[in-house]
């Protein structure tokens, strides 16, 4: 195996990168477009990766790449995939027949190691247990935990046969009510954009709706830090072979009364900045009514996924029909890195602790000076 480590973006990693995308197991959030744009936007203004991504090379053609940078926390430097806050799904780049991922993956990580430069800790977080149908076998790089579930709605036969397997039958009434009653108000349509205008247009009033749900829930805002609010809005809308943006909004005659930024990659929709208005607006449940029009399009257009991707929120378990869970990996390799793997586990006890839960995200998501 040849391995070379890039420290930064560039034309020749772009090049492996893209002949790469269609040849392996992926998601959007290992795209190329993806990850460069998340460094440019929020990994390097707000916490200053050093980019450490490993590419390996079987002969003269790239068979693997791991996205992969370290972030400085105080003197403790943390080895992390790419994609921080925003980025779903955590996992490598791997051709499909991968000879050194999937068959001799031990030898190869050593050999990875022996390159990099030193870090304290390994730190993989919203690792996917598997790539394709093969065992990822990065869950098992050290101390594995369990950290969420991603819920599915796998389309088997079309909207109507899937709603009677699954939904139950008290949801989809109250559907038809708010319905019925918002469309005495005025005319409600689901609209799609299909332009720049309306995909800015869309993602403004995302980032509203989005920030009065969280002042109204009185959690952390993240959007309130503008480079959070960058990465949507600076991503292209084509991310080449792994899928493109898709912005929707359901409109009650001008006012848009749910909206959401998420992404449509082959035969899987990825459900990820729901919005909707809250006060007068929330007994009509708007944001479950777009969700609902965006599962019956997904039909309609035959995409066989719909991913809610990770949270255990109690909506994703009544419309899906098939789960699977994220875990992360934490391992130290220095003292330094022990005593860091032993606080953070005791800072994981007390941010369960809601106050104090809200305190520690503070400190994590702001921007530094």
């Amino acid at each position: 195996v040849k391995i070379k480590i890039y420290q930064d973006f560039n034309e020749e990693l772009k090049s492996h990168w893209k002949r790469l995308e269609e040849e392996s197991y992926l998601t959007p959030f290992q795209s190329y477009s993806w990850l460069l744009n998340w460094y440019k936007t929020t990994g390097l203004p707000l916490h200053n990766i050093d980019l450490l991504i490993v590419c390996l090379f079987n002969k003269s053609s790239v068979d693997s790449i791991l996205p992969l940078g370290v972030k400085t926390v105080g003197k403790i430097k943390k080895l992390e995939w790419l994609g921080g806050l925003h980025s779903d799904y955590m996992m490598p780049v791997v051709r499909k027949e991968s000879e050194f991922i999937f068959n001799d993956f031990e030898s190869t990580w050593l050999k990875i190691l022996s390159l990099l430069p030193p870090f304290d800790v390994l730190h993989l977080t919203k690792q996917v247990p598997r790539l394709g149908d093969r065992e990822n076998p990065f869950v098992n790089l050290g101390q594995s935990t369990f950290m969420m579930n991603s819920f599915q709605a796998i389309f088997d036969g079309g909207w109507e046969e899937y709603k009677q397997k699954k939904i139950r039958k008290n949801v989809l009434a109250d559907s038809r009510r708010q319905r019925k009653r918002l469309s005495k108000l005025g005319k409600l349509e689901f609209i799609i954009s299909n332009n720049k205008e309306d995909r800015k247009k869309f993602t403004e009033e995302m980032f509203l709706q989005k920030r009065r749900g969280y002042q109204e829930m009185g959690v952390l805002d993240v959007l309130q830090v503008p480079e959070h609010q960058n990465l949507y809005i600076n991503v292209p809308t084509d991310l080449g072979y792994t899928g493109k943006i898709h912005c929707s909004v359901l409109l009650l005659g001008n006012k848009v009364i749910a909206s959401h930024w998420g992404i449509l990659s082959k035969n899987t929709f990825y459900y990820l900045m729901p919005a909707y208005e809250r006060g007068e607006w929330s007994k009509y449940s708007p944001g479950k009514l777009l969700l609902e029009n965006l599962m019956i399009w997904c039909c309609k257009n035959n995409i066989e996924t719909f991913d809610f991707t990770g949270g255990d929120e109690a909506y994703k378990k009544i419309w899906s029909n098939d789960s699977f869970p994220l875990s992360e990996v934490m391992k130290s390799y220095t003292t330094k890195g022990h005593f860091y793997l032993s606080i953070y586990k005791f800072k994981s006890i007390l941010s369960r602790i809601p106050l104090i839960g809200k305190l520690l995200k503070f400190f994590k998501l702001r921007p530094k000076k």
